[in-house]
């Protein structure tokens, strides 16, 4: 892990390979009155095309929920921005910000640019409610991995990967840390195999 001072914040944290990004909720809303709000991850994506990807982006973080071995909330709402809607009320809201093209990988080869595919800030010895994603690094990460599968497949295993970056992320948020463990998802560190192969990455 390394801490990366900037003006803004009072450190961002970058995870080898994953990391975060937060801002305060956009939408919350819980007075106490009432069965309590369902929380929910609502998801922005940078382009039109890339919001095609949500179907299979959706599923793919089900499946990361359900299979996870972390008390994690199987009934959040899970939603792209374009539905919220005036008076949506959630209890706790997590922003995933899908930067670049999502629902397509690379095709040719080309050098992974350096820095992460997932990130989240950490102002003020908190770590904020958003998580942000780097399609296009990811996309170039998983190519190697790819190559051979038919587009159907390739959208499938950026879906999975898109998923268990935001379940990582995720999980730093729950649990307000930046530590890490030696196994599973929490790991340090996930190669394009944990990213995309069937069953729990990092086993």
């Amino acid at each position: 892990m390394r801490v990366w001072k900037n003006p803004w914040a009072a450190g961002l944290l970058v995870f080898a390979g994953l990391c975060f990004g937060l801002r305060a909720p956009a939408l919350s809303a819980d007075d106490g009155v009432g069965p309590p709000l369902k929380p929910a991850i609502v998801f922005y994506f940078d382009t039109p095309s890339s919001a095609q990807a949500w179907p299979a982006i959706m599923g793919a973080v089900r499946r990361e929920v359900a299979g996870s071995e972390y008390s994690l909330p199987a009934d959040i709402d899970l939603l792209p921005a374009t539905d919220l809607r005036p008076g949506s009320e959630f209890g706790k809201v997590i922003e995933v910000h899908l930067r670049g093209r999502c629902d397509v990988a690379e095709q040719a080869y080309r050098p992974v640019a350096r820095g992460p595919l997932g990130w989240v800030l950490r102002v003020g010895g908190e770590i904020q409610p958003f998580v942000y994603v780097d399609c296009e690094r990811l996309a170039q990460f998983l190519d190697p991995k790819m190559l051979g599968m038919s587009d159907s497949q390739r959208s499938d295993a950026m879906a999975t990967a898109i998923a268990r970056i935001t379940v990582h992320e995720w999980l730093h948020i729950t649990l307000q840390s930046a530590g890490h463990m030696s196994h599973g998802i929490r790991r340090a560190e996930l190669s394009a195999n944990d990213l995309v192969t069937t069953g729990s990455p990092g086993s």
